[in-house]
């Protein structure tokens, strides 16, 4: 049987499937021909959309929490840096301020989104997804900077003064959020990703999906690697220290 005989048999039987065609978002909540819509999504166990929202509340509830602390930290990090001149306190304030946008704005605004179908909105849903890529990469590369600045503190402490003086540290930075508002800018600006109009979704343009690996190594990987690094050398450094001790 050819596809145009299968194609007319299932128009026939009241269903418009052309090839793998999602149903006309523009309809409200009716698919083509009058038909419902809900024979056309996935089957959804109430249970588990209980546990979703349920889930959703926890979270929502966490982010509160979380810019409280964020809120906190900065605070701190502000006194200590004064006092103390160091700077590890001006990273550690460079990347709470990129938690702090997921945790005041991205974070609550995604699971009201994914809660409330009258909230998904592209317009709304282009800036949520935005400053959350923003988010991600300022906290991530501040806490590579943070781990950089304390590997050079513990190998090198007679040269750390030198190395890292505060008009170097507020310099990185500032680099920090040239380089992720220059990358992030540019991936909107060329289309590299779009906002889906049905789902609200953040999807990827075919040919281009490259950029979205290089933000996955550049702002998540790179940062838990070198906190690794940083770990185990400073662990070997106890280690020692403490086989030193009771030799």
């Amino acid at each position: 049987m050819s596809e145009l005989e299968v194609t007319h048999i299932l128009n026939e039987a009241g269903g418009n499937f052309s090839g793998y065609d999602q149903p006309d978002p523009e309809t409200s909540g009716h698919a083509p021909n009058g038909s419902n819509l809900s024979r056309y999504e996935c089957y959804e166990d109430p249970n588990f959309t209980i546990f979703q929202y349920t889930t959703d509340d926890l979270l929502l509830a966490a982010s509160m929490a979380s810019t409280v602390f964020n809120v906190l930290v900065i605070f701190c990090a502000i006194k200590l840096f004064k006092r103390s001149g160091d700077t590890m306190h001006l990273f550690i304030l460079n990347m709470t301020v990129g938690d702090l946008i997921l945790t005041v704005f991205c974070h609550p605004n995604e699971l009201l989104i994914r809660k409330h179908t009258f909230l998904q909105k592209v317009e709304l849903c282009f800036v949520v997804h935005f400053f959350n890529w923003v988010g991600l990469a300022i906290s991530g590369l501040s806490l590579t900077m943070l781990n950089v600045d304390k590997l050079i503190y513990f190998r090198w402490p007679l040269s750390y003064d030198r190395v890292m003086s505060k008009k170097k540290a507020i310099g990185l930075c500032g680099l920090i959020w040239s380089i992720s508002l220059g990358f992030i800018l540019y991936c909107w600006l060329d289309q590299v990703m779009y906002i889906h109009h049905y789902d609200c979704s953040l999807q990827m343009t075919q040919g281009k999906k490259f950029f979205y690996e290089i933000f996955i190594v550049l702002f998540c990987v790179l940062p838990v690697t070198s906190s690794l690094i940083v770990s185990i050398y400073l662990f070997k450094n106890a280690l020692d220290c403490a086989v030193e001790c009771f030799q």
